[in-house]
């Protein structure tokens, strides 16, 4: 597997998948005999707004979801630490298939990088 590869599915499975099951949930309610209470008022909440905030709201998510994915990427490549002051502890992520071992995360191939350039436009618009 290569590190675009797995960005790839990334997207799909990660992001895609958190951004659709969030407005979901949003839509059409929390499933359960008993949901967490906010969630029932959120759910509520969004019934009440028009579809141009129904927009809105679906770019918070997106953007959410971006923040998170994002920023546990960089951690996976070493540019955003998790350890306090002092030394700082390398991760390297692998994809075992088999007999077939792949680094993800090469220091040569950031997934950040990769992440960002797959769903910028996305996300944030044509404005770079």
């Amino acid at each position: 597997m290569t590190p675009e590869f797995f960005v790839d599915a990334l997207v799909t499975v990660v992001h895609e998948t958190s951004v659709e099951d969030t407005l979901n949930e949003l839509r059409d309610g929390p499933a359960g005999r008993r949901p967490p209470k906010n969630l029932v008022r959120l759910s509520e909440w969004y019934g009440e707004k028009s579809p141009q905030d129904h927009a809105y709201i679906r770019q918070v998510v997106e953007q959410a979801v971006h923040s998170a994915l994002f920023g546990t990427l960089c951690v996976l490549d070493g540019v955003r630490a998790i350890e306090g002051i002092g030394e700082k502890s390398e991760i390297e992520v692998f994809s075992v298939l088999g007999d077939q071992r792949s680094r993800l995360n090469p220091p040569n191939s950031p997934l950040h990088d990769i992440y960002q350039a797959q769903i910028y436009d996305r996300v944030f618009g044509k404005s770079r």
